[in-house]
């Protein structure tokens, strides 16, 4: 199925149509029969196969796979829900296939398998990809009450509210925004759980470093009080200090 015609010299597998040999007639025999037998001897769950969708019906698509038809559910179509799945008629698809019936000849794939471990091996690439210590440029893709989640060359890494700003942080939208391109130096990279840790404060120069020559004894400065305790108050000459 889906294979380029045989040239002279090349042996392949045929199956006997017709024959009219004892009526002086022509011995007639299919490739193609014998291909399709072939492909439902050995097709089996996990193989991946290639097809064209070809239309809609109730519950899904229709595939082409060289010939043989294959049904993809609407479940298993993409990775996120697609309102209109009939936009992907005419498009060349990949698929793994999830359930063969070569009796009846029904055959049962999925897309998005196909996709989450594309998705799964890209992640895993760029995450192999980063180096603890190291500087990255990224954007940042999400905020939730504890950091802000930033895309460093197609993975996702996070940036607690701690490792924001020398100074302190009462929400992580007082230094970061969706959208936000950013310099965040690499904390961490978990590569068994995928999970990897970031910083925005890291990436900037630590304020206690030359503070004794900034800030010295009996000089008058200005600062921002930040809290009140009982024993005095704790004010901010810059972020950090």
């Amino acid at each position: 199925l889906g294979q380029p015609l045989p040239r002279i010299g090349d042996e392949v597998g045929v199956i006997m149509v017709r024959d009219e040999t004892e009526t002086g007639g022509p011995l007639v025999l299919s490739k193609r029969q014998a291909d399709e037998a072939s492909f439902w001897d050995t097709i089996k769950p996990g193989d991946i196969l290639e097809g064209v969708v070809t239309g809609m019906n109730k519950g899904g698509l229709d595939i082409d796979i060289g010939g043989a038809r294959a049904f993809l559910p609407a479940s298993q179509v993409d990775t996120r829900r697609i309102k209109d799945i009939s936009t992907l008629i005419g498009e060349h698809v990949r698929c793994v296939v999830t359930q063969v019936d070569p009796t009846t000849q029904d055959l049962i794939v999925s897309r998005r398998k196909i996709l989450d471990k594309e998705r799964r091996d890209k992640r895993a690439e760029a995450i192999n990809a980063l180096t603890e210590g190291e500087m990255r440029h990224g954007r940042v893709t999400n905020l939730a009450e504890f950091g802000a989640f930033v895309d460093v060359g197609g993975v996702e890494g996070l940036v607690h509210v701690t490792d924001m700003s020398w100074g302190h942080v009462r929400h992580p939208s007082d230094v970061l925004q969706p959208g936000q391109e950013v310099d965040v130096l690499v904390l961490k990279v978990d590569h068994s759980s995928g999970k990897v840790s970031l910083g925005l404060k890291q990436a900037q120069p630590d304020p206690w470093t030359g503070v004794e020559t900034r800030y010295v004894a009996d000089a008058r400065v200005k600062g921002r009080v930040l809290r009140f305790a009982d024993f005095g108050a704790f004010i901010e000459l810059e972020d950090g200090v």
